[in-house]
């Protein structure tokens, strides 16, 4: 019989046969079986497959460190699953909430839709023309000093708007108009006692008491920094900031916008 190379440490050739047998009988009593007479024999035909099969186990012995290795690998791959696992439920539960918020910006931009084709439909229904008047500029004085009658001046200058508007747009001849008026009253007391469009301070004070009285108006008494501002501010609530269907800009007259929206939105 012809052995693995690899075990010539037992000293077995072809040719030694029989101190092979003592070798392995020696090392692996398991091969040996037992006569009724008492003696020991050798399984001489087992040989082989046993020396067959301490070789298998030693190319497997030789394996083990690449075993041990493959297992390791293993157990990173599983601890690398987990980890991907646990990273696809984050993401689920992220991809579930943005969905959530997707669902309530829809639900939002569906009510403020409404709300703005809500707008639109009162617009068309009750149009009206929105004044916003620097109260300081010499048209207010010139109107003042000509007339000392608080109905006649807004009278004519709610003629004026709606004349005005019905130029650029086709609106009812009897639209309605709100007139906002913002005024320094000392500044403009102290015009009007140089002009000499008043002798008193009183005079102006019961002239813009008579202008509030009116059903059209509203004046708004600040310093002269604030006008401007205000002005502003006014201007972008009530129109930058709301529906408009229509915006005209005088820069002739003191009138900052004429503006035609529904009565609700000014609410």
């Amino acid at each position: 019989m012809d052995f693995q190379p690899g075990w010539r440490s037992f000293g077995v050739a072809v040719d030694k046969r029989s101190q092979a047998i003592d070798v392995f009988s020696d090392a692996y009593p398991e091969v040996t079986t037992v006569v009724p007479d008492g003696k020991c024999s050798r399984d001489l035909d087992s040989i082989p497959d046993f020396v067959q099969r301490v070789w298998d186990l030693h190319i497997q012995a030789q394996r083990v460190p690449h075993l041990e290795r493959e297992v390791r690998e293993l157990s990173s791959l599983k601890s690398e699953i987990q980890r991907l696992r646990l990273l696809e439920s984050d993401l689920e539960n992220q991809a579930k909430n943005l969905r959530a918020d997707v669902l309530d910006q829809s639900d939002g931009r569906a009510r403020w839709m409404k709300r703005a084709q809500q707008a639109e439909a009162k617009l068309a229904v009750h149009p009206y023309i929105l004044a916003l008047i620097n109260g300081n500029h010499l048209w207010f004085r010139h109107r003042f000093s000509r007339s000392d009658r608080s109905a006649e001046v807004i009278d004519s200058l709610v003629h004026e708007m709606r004349e005005h508007a019905q130029t650029k747009h086709t609106l009812p001849k009897s639209i309605p108009a709100l007139i906002q008026i913002f005024v320094d009253l000392k500044q403009l007391s102290e015009d009007l006692k140089a002009t000499e469009s008043v002798s008193r301070s009183a005079d102006m004070v019961e002239f813009i008491q008579a202008l509030n009285s009116q059903r059209h108006v509203s004046v708004i008494a600040c310093d002269s920094t604030a006008v401007q501002q205000k002005l502003r501010t006014a201007y972008e609530l009530n129109v930058e900031n709301c529906h408009c269907q229509h915006v005209t800009v005088l820069l002739v007259l003191p009138v900052i916008t004429a503006r035609y929206m529904s009565t609700p939105t000014m609410n």
